[in-house]
C-alpha cells in the first residue's frame, strides 16, 4: 500500500445535507440527536464533507463485505453544499486507513441531474471494520474526513443481496394512521395503491422509496420522488411503493413520530431507495442524495 499521510491542520465544518439528513428522519432518539459535525481540513474556499453517516457523529451506515454507495460533497464554510457552478466536474477521492495508507482512489464525476445541490458518489468496498478517511485535494490543498465502517452485527439496515422486510404500508383507502401518506405537493405521487406487503407477494420487482417532500431538511427528497415518477412512467412490471417518515405533522421531528416502515427499516435518514427483484431481493439501494442517472443504474439492476 502506499503511504498518504493525513493532513495535520483540522478544523470543525458543518456536514452540510449529511449533517441535515441525520436530523430529518431519526429512528433513534438518542441517535437522531447525534450532532453531524464531520471534521475536515480547512481550504481556502470549501470543504470536504460526507453527506452520510460516518460513524463518529452519528450512527454508522457502512458495514463490511458489501459494496455500498455513498454521496459525499464540497460545501462552503457554512456549510451550504455548493451549486453546480461551484462545482468541479470531477474529484479524485481516495480511501485511506486510519494511519494514512491507500487502499482505493476513485475519480468521480460530479452527480446533479434533476437535484439542487451536486454530490459525488463513492463506492465504500472494505473487508474490516474499522475507522478509516476520505481525501481530495481541494483548492490546491489536501482535505480529508474519518468515517467507520461498524460490524454488521451492529447495523440494521437493509443491504443489496438482503430480502425486504414487508411492511403494511399506508395506502390511498386504508392510510392506516398516517395523515397525509404522501406530503408531495401540489398533489401526491401514484405510489399508494398497494401496501409493500401486499407488493412482495406479486412476483414483480419492487421499488421501495422512503422519503417525505414536504418535511425533509435536504431539499432532496422532493426531487427524488418526481425523478422516479419521471422513471417509472407507465410501467406495470413493477410495483413502486413509497412511503412517508412522519405519521402525522404533530410528530414531525418527534423521537417516535417515525412510520413503521422506517421503524422496520431501521433507518435513521432520508430519503431512501431500494430495488428489488421478482423475488423481493435488495438488488440496488440508493441513499441520502441520487440523481437522474443514478435512478436509472439502480432501476437497470431489474433488466
Amino acid at each position: 500500500m502506499v503511504s498518504a499521510p493525513l493532513p495535520s491542520r483540522r478544523a470543525v465544518v458543518l456536514g452540510g445535507l449529511g449533517a441535515a439528513a441525520l436530523v430529518a428522519c431519526g429512528g433513534s432518539s438518542d441517535e437522531a440527536a447525534v450532532p453531524a459535525t464531520p471534521t475536515g481540513v480547512a481550504g481556502d474556499g470549501a470543504f470536504l464533507a460526507p453527506g452520510f453517516p460516518d460513524g463518529l457523529r452519528a450512527p454508522a451506515m457502512l458495514v463490511p463485505g458489501v459494496p455500498q454507495l455513498v454521496p459525499i460533497f464540497l460545501a462552503s464554510e457554512t456549510g451550504r453544499p455548493l451549486q453546480a457552478d461551484e462545482t468541479p466536474d470531477e474529484l479524485t477521492v481516495r480511501i485511506l486507513t486510519e494511519s494514512g495508507d491507500l487502499l482505493d482512489e476513485q475519480v468521480l464525476g460530479a452527480r446533479g441531474d434533476g437535484i439542487p445541490s451536486p454530490h459525488y458518489s463513492v463506492v465504500v468496498d472494505l473487508d474490516e471494520p474499522g475507522t478509516y478517511a476520505m481525501a481530495a485535494d481541494v483548492d490546491g490543498e489536501q482535505q480529508a474526513f474519518g468515517f467507520e465502517v461498524a460490524d454488521r452485527g451492529t447495523v440494521d439496515l437493509v443491504q443489496v443481496g438482503d430480502p425486504l422486510r414487508p411492511v403494511d404500508t399506508p395506502t390511498v383507502s386504508d392510510p392506516r394512521g398516517v395523515d397525509p401518506i404522501c406530503t408531495r405537493q401540489p398533489e401526491p405521487c401514484p405510489f399508494h395503491g398497494t401496501t409493500l406487503t401486499e407488493a412482495l407477494a406479486s412476483s414483480r420487482p419492487v421499488v421501495l422509496l422512503i422519503a417525505t417532500p414536504a418535511f425533509c431538511q435536504t431539499a432532496i427528497c422532493g426531487p427524488v420522488v418526481d425523478l422516479l415518477i419521471e422513471a417509472v412512467g407507465d410501467r406495470d412490471d413493477v410495483d413502486v411503493i413509497h412511503a412517508e417518515v412522519w405519521r402525522n405533522v404533530d410528530a414531525v421531528f418527534t423521537p417516535d413520530g417515525s412510520t413503521p416502515v422506517v421503524q422496520t427499516y431501521a433507518l435513521g435518514y432520508e430519503p431512501s431507495m431500494f430495488v428489488a427483484d421478482a423475488s423481493g431481493v435488495v438488488t440496488a439501494r440508493l441513499d441520502l442524495s441520487w440523481d437522474r442517472t443514478e435512478l436509472a443504474a439502480a432501476l437497470a439492476t431489474l433488466a
